[in-house]
C-alpha cells in the first residue's frame, strides 16, 4: 500500500475514533455545565421550603448514580420549620453529580418538601453549600467557595463576597489569582436553634372503679 494512501486511511481512522468518543461522552458522560440553571440568591431562598445548617451523617449511592440520598444532622434552621434531629435529601446524579455531600462535611442545604414529605434539592448543583472556616483580615469566618457550580448564583451582595489574602496560581495557566468566597454570616439570615419535638407523654390508664355493694333493706312485713 502506498505511503500516501496509508496516511489518509490513518487520518480517517483517527477522526472516526474521535467522533465515536465524543458521541459516547455526550450519551453516557457526566452532565455538562449547560444542564445547570443559573439562579439568583433571592430565587434560591424563596424557592426552598426549608434551609438548614448541619453535618452530613451519611451518603448512599444509588445504582449508576440514580436515586442517591444524604442524611444531614440538623444543627439549626435558616428558613422554615423543622423539629427533628435529621433530614434526608434525595437527588439524581444524572441531573448533576453532587460532590458537596460528603460524610462529616458541614453544610447548608436548601431543600424542597414534596407531597410525600420527602425532601429534594431546591436546584441542582447550588443547593448544598460546603461550609469552611476561612480567615479574612486576621478574622475567621464561615464561608463557601464561590466557584463552579456555586458561581451560577447571581445577585449576591458585594458585602458577602470576599477574597482570600493568599495568592494562588492556576495549574493550567500559571496566572496569579485569589479564591472568592461567600461569607455566610454576611448573606444568610441568622441561624435559629433547632427545637426538637417533645415526645408525647404516655397515657395514664384509667382508674378502675369498684362497684359499691348493694345495701340490703329489711322486709317490713317480717319486722312486725
Amino acid at each position: 500500500m502506498p505511503a500516501r494512501l496509508r496516511a489518509v486511511i490513518i487520518r480517517i481512522m483517527y477522526r472516526l475514533a474521535a467522533l465515536f468518543l465524543a458521541t459516547f461522552a455526550l450519551a453516557f458522560g457526566a452532565p455538562r455545565a449547560a444542564d445547570l440553571q443559573p439562579r439568583s440568591y433571592a430565587w434560591l431562598m424563596s424557592h426552598a421550603s426549608l434551609v438548614v445548617a448541619g453535618t452530613v451523617a451519611s451518603v448512599s449511592g444509588g445504582l449508576f448514580g440514580d436515586g442517591r440520598r444524604a442524611t444531614v444532622r440538623v444543627d439549626g434552621l435558616v428558613k422554615g420549620r423543622w423539629n427533628r434531629s435529621e433530614i434526608e435529601v434525595a437527588w439524581n446524579d444524572k441531573d448533576f453529580e453532587e460532590a458537596a455531600y460528603k460524610r462529616d462535611a458541614r453544610v447548608v442545604v436548601f431543600a424542597v418538601m414534596g407531597k410525600d414529605s420527602a425532601f429534594t434539592q431546591a436546584a441542582s448543583g447550588i443547593s448544598c453549600w460546603p461550609v469552611e472556616h476561612v480567615e479574612f483580615n486576621g478574622k475567621t469566618a464561615r464561608a463557601v467557595e464561590y466557584a463552579y457550580p456555586l458561581d451560577l448564583l447571581t445577585q449576591i451582595p458585594a458585602t458577602a463576597i470576599k477574597a482570600t489574602e493568599s495568592v494562588e496560581k492556576s495549574k493550567n495557566f500559571r496566572v496569579a489569582k485569589r479564591k472568592q468566597w461567600i461569607v455566610i454570616d454576611n448573606l444568610l439570615p441568622p441561624v435559629r436553634p433547632l427545637v426538637l419535638a417533645s415526645p408525647k407523654p404516655p397515657r395514664k390508664p384509667a382508674a378502675k372503679t369498684v362497684p359499691k355493694p348493694a345495701v340490703k333493706r329489711g322486709n317490713p312485713a317480717s319486722a312486725k
